[in-house]
């Protein structure tokens, strides 16, 4: 079935790929996480794509920018502003880590 996706040898539905993103998001902010940071392509867009209309989105950032942020580069190198969350939410994140 063309609708079936594939990610680390398993296959899932849609509905179920996405369900699981949500549950992820839920268990991150109940140990309080203020992010969630993945080295998957697949799972940053699952993570992101499953906070539409939650109140307070987690920023997913893809590992890549947190290395570069680390490594001096600023913001708009890395392409924070194409995270799904609110871009205040994204800068308060990032502020907090800088301190």
């Amino acid at each position: 079935d063309a609708t079936r996706l594939v990610h680390k040898g398993t296959e899932f539905e849609p509905e179920e790929e996405q369900r699981m993103g949500v549950v992820r998001v839920q268990e991150a902010k109940a140990k309080g996480a203020d992010a969630i940071v993945t080295a998957c392509p697949m799972c940053q867009i699952n993570l992101d794509m499953g906070q539409q209309g939650v109140e307070r989105p987690l920023p997913v950032f893809f590992l890549t920018q947190i290395v570069g942020l680390a490594w001096g580069f600023g913001e708009d190198d890395m392409e924070v502003e194409r995270l799904l969350a609110p871009s205040e939410v994204v800068s308060a994140v990032l502020a907090q880590e800088s301190r």
